[in-house]
């Protein structure tokens, strides 16, 4: 486009002037006005308000993540500790033995 601003900008005016130049946050807040008030919400949402919305989401998010694996993790080691158990009765056949990792070889020494 003829007159753009070069640049690896993420939102750019492909529909008003001056076409391919960076989009102001003005002009987001007001695009934000303009559609709060096309679907007619009691209470405008801006820019801000979302990113606070995705922030809360993905912390939630993270916990519940953190959580589940936590409680995963707690079932896993006490199913082994009871299996364990009960084998040494021979009640039930004992869980295989991790493999034994293979020992590290030193890395080749880079060109000095």
């Amino acid at each position: 486009m003829r007159g753009c601003v070069q640049g690896d900008f993420l939102l750019v005016n492909l529909f008003r002037e001056p076409l391919g130049n960076p989009v102001t946050p003005g002009a987001i807040n007001g695009l934000f006005e303009t559609l709060c008030s096309r679907a007619g919400l009691r209470r405008a949402v801006s820019p801000h308000m979302c990113r606070h919305a995705f922030a809360k989401e993905l912390a939630e998010l993270t916990a519940f993540k953190t959580t589940t694996i936590s409680r995963m993790a707690a079932q896993h080691t006490e199913i082994t500790r009871l299996r364990t158990a009960l084998a040494a009765r021979s009640n039930v056949r004992a869980l295989p033995q991790p493999a034994t990792p293979a020992p590290a070889h030193p890395l080749p020494e880079g060109p000095s």
